[in-house]
């Protein structure tokens, strides 16, 4: 690809970021549906062919009137009595038409219930603009008008999310919990510059790859630094969630914009900390929708939580490894769940240092860590006592770094830490002149949890610090 090219689809990128964050989670989707009254009117009308050809033929179907006078299109399938399974489909016009391959292995097993969401298929958009809470809510009033208490609940993408919600707000009526590619869960900032990230193609010949990453993490500096401006200045986004009118009258029907826009601007912390269901986590390892850092959160911050990710598979399992998804599903729904696997470590802590390296991989029991012109190093499932960059790049997976002062130390560099633990007697994390993108991570010290010696920022994606100068979870940018 030409270097103009790239720069042209940087460009494009740059200035399409909010466009992206909340549409690019709905990327399978194709026109909106007009807004009409009734279930099988409006996805005919749309499709412009036969209703019966857009329903499974394993399922029989009613077009259920819920509270608020809401017309929602329900499938039923399956045993007629048992356990029941409830499929919340995620963004995409296909709506429960996702779970075509997936119903079918359920069905021998379970009572099987699937829903178009409000605005989705055949079902009538949300009145009011969206929201978990009402859309939790009629999942909980469905359940009640087909006599089932407790049941097995299985979302994707943003049904992974809504399915976390309501697992949440009524656990007493959630069995298993099952979450395939959930979308939203990072901080909006944390999203936007993922989905507007450029990557450019490693062509096999080093001298041309090295300049080819040189111009990637350019642009990409360029994308972050015009992110940092924008974010000190007008949030537009959560402006339109907190105005329902002004949302409406700009997006009008455009249901999975509005429903992304409400997805990215929601902080599920407490969701997250507090949901106690047994939970399966399913993931595609190449996801660029949600990606797989979002799974590992996930399973690291849920109470009760296992993790399967499925190689060279996507953002939709259930449809590109349909066998292999349906064996963890009914794994995950019929079998006893062994408790999750945690981080163990042994033997005598290492002292590492890096210099002018790149890539390289370290995990275990390490004590003085220091990273000098370092790019892009990774270190995972690893115990360590102190941690120093100067000039470089990490990644952290699923480490705790435990120790004196000014544990974690980064001057001039960047962090990506997912399933961090930072524990310190004085000063837990220093910043110099660096960005720290922490997902799920907790902070304890005995001094200040965070020391910005200039200025910096940390991005904090459902995490918490307990230290002498903060104490709470932390969902935001922090900056000094």
């Amino acid at each position: 690809m030409a270097i103009t090219a790239l720069m042209a689809r940087a460009a494009g990128a740059l200035v399409a970021s909010f466009v992206l964050s909340v549409g690019a989670i709905a990327a399978e989707s194709g026109v909106e549906f007009p807004n009409s009254s009734g279930c099988d009117q409006r996805r005919a009308a749309a499709a412009s062919v036969d209703s019966a050809s857009l329903r499974l033929p394993e399922l029989t179907y009613e077009c259920m009137r819920l509270g608020r006078d809401q017309h929602v299109l329900i499938g039923r399938g399956g045993l007629r009595k048992g356990e029941s399974v409830l499929l919340v489909h995620g963004l995409g016009n296909n709506a429960h038409l996702d779970w075509r391959n997936t119903v079918p292995a359920l069905a021998a097993r379970f009572r099987v219930l699937t829903l178009d969401l409000p605005g989705f298929g055949a079902s009538e958009p949300l009145q009011g603009g969206y929201s978990f809470e009402h859309l939790a809510a009629l999942l909980a009033e469905l359940l009640d008008r087909e006599s089932i208490y407790r049941v097995h609940v299985v979302g994707h993408s943003l049904g992974g999310a809504l399915s976390l919600y309501f697992a949440h707000a009524y656990p007493q009526r959630t069995q298993r919990l099952v979450l395939v590619d959930a979308a939203g869960m990072l901080l909006k900032s944390v999203y936007v510059h993922h989905v507007s990230r450029i990557s450019t193609p490693e062509l096999g010949f080093t001298p041309v790859d090295r300049v080819l990453r040189m111009f990637d993490n350019r642009v990409n500096g360029l994308n972050r630094h015009i992110t940092y401006r924008l974010e000190s200045r007008f949030d537009f986004s959560a402006w339109l969630a907190d105005h329902p009118a002004a949302r409406n009258a700009l997006l009008g029907g455009f249901t999975q914009t509005d429903a992304a826009l409400g997805l990215i601007e929601h902080d599920f912390t407490r969701a997250i900390r507090e949901t106690r269901a047994p939970t399966t986590v399913i993931w595609g390892r190449n996801d660029d929708v949600s990606p797989v850092r979002v799974g590992q959160l996930l399973t690291g911050r849920l109470p009760d939580a296992r993790l399967h990710i499925l190689e060279r598979t996507g953002h939709v399992p259930m449809t590109q490894a349909r066998e292999e998804f349906n064996g963890l599903l009914l794994t995950a729904l019929a079998d006893t769940l062994q408790l999750p696997q945690r981080m163990m470590t042994s033997g005598a802590p290492i002292d590492v240092r890096c210099h002018e390296e790149a890539e390289r991989r370290y995990s275990g029991a390490l004590r003085n860590v220091v990273l000098e012109n370092c790019r892009d190093i990774r270190i995972e499932n690893a115990r360590i006592e102190k941690l120093t960059l100067i000039n470089s790049s990490v990644f952290l997976d699923n480490v705790s770094i435990i120790g004196g002062d000014a544990v974690l130390e980064a001057k001039n560099s960047f962090v990506t830490g997912t399933v961090v633990s930072v524990i310190a007697q004085g000063i837990a994390v220093s910043v110099d002149d660096s960005q720290l993108d922490l997902a799920g991570t907790s902070i304890r010290a005995g001094a200040r949890g965070v020391r910005m010696v200039t200025p910096g920022r940390i991005y904090f994606s459902v995490s918490d610090i307990q230290a002498a100068d903060f104490s709470g979870d932390v969902h935001k940018i922090w900056s000094e």
